[in-house]
């Protein structure tokens, strides 16, 4: 995992969930920091800060359920475009 995007995807989403600091691991659902308009808010600034598309098909909840994981679902996206 790449902690460079680690750093960057926790900071946005402090500043999208509107808290001081997140745990890498921490679970977002049950700490009640996400949910369905949260998801929402989420994904458009992930795309928005990283310039990606977040394929809603490919979308599950297991993607989004701590910084890790949603950092390991967009790095080869990030990394994708990055290439072009």
């Amino acid at each position: 995992m790449n902690d460079q995007y680690l750093v960057k995807i926790r900071h946005l989403m402090c500043s999208v969930l509107i808290v001081d600091d997140l745990s890498v691991d921490e679970d977002l659902f049950a700490s009640g920091y996400l949910d369905s308009l949260g998801i929402v808010n989420l994904i458009i600034a992930l795309e928005e800060e990283f310039q990606i598309a977040l394929p809603m098909e490919d979308l599950n909840l297991e993607q989004f359920q701590s910084v890790e994981s949603i950092c390991k679902h967009i790095t080869p996206l990030i990394d994708s475009t990055a290439v072009k």
